[in-house]
């Protein structure tokens, strides 16, 4: 009666119970295409340990076989054959340790080399030269944005433009311009008593400079 009711038992919990693992098993675990050594290791350790006495032969040549076959460990493995797991975990660890050095540094933000520094500044000293001689040049575009006192320091007489037109002609176009271009004033003093009224401009239609200043 009693050897029924464990038949009875053995049966109804027969699903239950987990299949014992073989070393033969230790074959089915294969690095993943993104998985590093590092994760690859500790899942086949915890494999390892679930087979009972498992032969140290078939762990070597299972963990060997499961490694990508392009990294360095696969081609360690090969080259030179360990006898032992340890061994073969002694390898593991040290390419775990290239392989998080290289993860390491791919993370942390580049720095530029000696020579493209140097590249670097000499090409914003140009940029730098050559915008501050624009702003000075008769047909520069940066004679718009630099202010009076710039403007000023560095004034231009009509011949340096090289117009062929009259000064008649000249100031025809610029007052159909409108206020579409800002073009600098020559410098004149605050007060208007100051002005020299010899002196006479037809754009400006103002005393103090001449039209071709």
């Amino acid at each position: 009666m009693f050897a029924d009711q464990v038949n009875a038992f053995t049966q109804q919990f027969a699903s239950s119970r987990k299949p014992q693992k073989h070393a033969g098993d230790l074959y089915r675990i294969v690095q993943g295409a993104r998985e590093t050594i590092r994760e690859h290791n500790t899942r086949f350790n915890n494999e390892k340990v679930a087979v009972w006495e498992c032969d140290v032969s078939i762990a070597v040549e299972a963990f060997r076989r499961g490694l990508h076959h392009e990294s360095d460990l696969y081609k360690q493995l090969t080259m030179h054959p360990c006898h032992s797991f340890e061994a073969v975990q002694e390898k593991a660890a040290a390419a775990i340790r290239l392989e998080d050095d290289i993860l390491a540094r791919a993370s942390m933000p580049s720095t530029p080399s000696i020579s493209s520094t140097s590249a670097m500044e000499k090409s914003s000293r140009k940029q730098s030269t050559s915008k501050k001689y624009e702003r000075y040049r008769p047909y520069g575009r940066g004679v718009n944005r630099v202010d009076n006192r710039e403007e000023n320091q560095q004034l231009h007489t009509l011949a340096e433009y090289g117009f062929t037109t009259s000064v008649g002609g000249i100031l025809k176009a610029l007052r159909e311009m409108g206020d579409r271009v800002r073009w600098p004033r020559p410098p004149v003093e605050e007060q208007a008593w100051k002005k020299d009224s010899k002196k006479k401009c037809e754009f400006h239609r103002d005393i103090g400079h001449n039209t071709e200043d």
